[in-house]
């Protein structure tokens, strides 16, 4: 650019002294002479010289596009899909020149026929005599416009191209398909898509958008991707917003990259501070869908509140059948739980799986309301895991306040050898089975019951 300036200038010094020559010939004033005979030049000559002149001083504008210098030229190739379902497919352009082109710069596409006007993305400030031009194009044309080389044009009027730049690589990629889980500290699995060679996962806060976490990881040519997040961002957010990326980049000009977002609810429950000896276990029923907490607004899971025999149902029909799991219609099979309970369903469903027999066959009741103790809690947990037709081994005796004479010995001493619980005390050993079983133990029993 500046041999051209430097060019451009001498060009117009000798146009001026070749003009100035003539007029001054013409009125007869005299000649700037050249040479040191001051010898004049004849008129013919004279007009020769500034016919000359002037073309040259024209020549410059009319190639002026040729003057531009590209430095370099982006593609981009991006498909994504959101968590609404909604898939977008784009290509991103992007151009750098020294100096801003008369009439801009244009993109000649593939098909030979398609040019895209780029709209200028600077100057940089940095360095005031680099500009770029870029343009984000959605839904590019069909055909095999990414298989082959596009054309930026500086247009002065000809059109003629200035630079072309052949890309290989530009194509879709699959979307990365990814599971979420473990509340505050959660965990992204994710399978390979093919080509990437670099993972991006981000973390945004769904009401303001604020990007909050971002987190790079190489392809390492393992069979297994994952990433468990550690640290405390989510003690503020309830509800995040997961992008994760796959990316391909080839010779540092042409990156391809799929990405797809995901929505991770964080239970935090107002009445579950991060240091209640049971939040982990609260979190984890809440992940898997297994309770919603006793109020939503504002969310709560009340963790001292004890357990019905209504709520047990839910809660371990949900354990052994997953979070989506619908149980069928109530038909009234027991007198004190009619249709319109609305537990009714999971009761019958708790009764139809041999889980419990009722409070009492005749008339066949479930007393939905009566609270759960701990001992009955060991046999419904114990069933629910190994089915109705399981039989505990004998018990030896191991609590103070559990002989082997009481009616649930085998269960609690199976329900301990499990490691789903420690007792109620250690020194002496107890297990308190007529304690009621409050919502927070409810908890803990059934994450390591079903290993949650």
């Amino acid at each position: 650019m500046k041999k051209l300036l430097l060019l451009y200038t001498t060009v117009l010094v000798f146009a001026l002294v070749g003009i100035t020559n003539a007029v001054l010939h013409v009125r007869g004033i005299g000649t700037i002479t050249s040479g040191g005979n001051g010898k004049r030049r004849g008129p013919m000559k004279m007009k020769k010289c500034v016919l000359v002149c002037l073309f040259l001083i024209f020549l410059f504008p009319t190639s002026n596009a040729l003057s531009v210098d590209f430095y370099w030229a982006y593609l981009f190739s991006n498909h994504s899909k959101n968590i609404d379902g909604a898939i977008g497919y784009s290509m991103i352009v992007t151009v750098g020149v020294d100096s801003y082109p008369p009439n801009g710069v244009t993109l000649d596409l593939p098909d030979k026929g398609t040019q895209i006007r780029l709209d200028p993305w600077g100057p940089h400030v940095w360095d005031p005599t680099y500009y770029e031009y870029g343009k984000v194009i959605n839904n590019p044309p069909p055909g095999d416009w990414y298989e082959t080389s596009y054309r930026f044009l500086a247009d002065d009027g000809t059109s003629s191209p200035l630079f072309s730049h052949a890309t290989n690589n530009i194509f879709p990629m699959d979307f990365v398909q990814a599971d979420i889980s473990g509340g505050k500290h959660p965990t992204i699995t994710w399978e390979p898509v093919d080509f990437a060679d670099r993972y991006n996962i981000r973390f945004f806060d769904t009401v303001t958008g604020e990007r909050l976490f971002e987190e790079f990881i190489d392809e390492d040519g393992s069979t297994s991707y994952s990433y468990q997040y550690v640290g405390n961002l989510f003690e503020e957010h309830e509800k995040l917003r997961i992008r994760i990326t796959a990316r391909d980049q080839d010779d540092g000009q042409i990156v391809n990259w799929s990405h797809v977002s995901y929505e991770h609810s964080v239970y935090g429950a107002k009445d579950v501070p991060s240091d209640y000896w049971a939040e982990e276990f609260i979190n984890k029923i809440y992940e898997n869908g297994i309770t919603s907490g006793c109020s939503q607004d504002p969310l709560m899971y009340c963790p001292d509140e004890t357990v019905t025999r209504a709520q047990m149902a839910v809660f371990l029909e949900r354990g052994i059948n997953g979070r989506d799991y619908d149980p069928p219609g109530a038909t009234g099979v027991f007198d004190d739980c009619p249709v319109s309970h609305w537990a009714a369903d999971w009761v019958e469903q708790f009764y139809n799986d041999g889980i419990t027999s009722g409070c009492s066959t005749n008339p066949l009741m479930y007393c939905p309301d009566n609270l759960v103790t701990r001992a009955q809690m060991a046999v419904f947990l114990l069933r629910s895991m190994y089915g109705n037709g399981y039989t505990p081994p004998s018990a030896a005796g191991i609590f103070d306040d559990v002989p082997v004479t009481h009616w649930a010995a085998d269960w609690i001493e199976k329900f301990y050898d499990e490691g789903i619980t420690g007792g109620c005390s250690t020194n002496p050993p107890l297990y308190c089975p007529d304690e009621i079983v409050n919502r927070a133990q409810m908890a803990v029993f059934i994450v390591r019951a079903f290993d949650l």
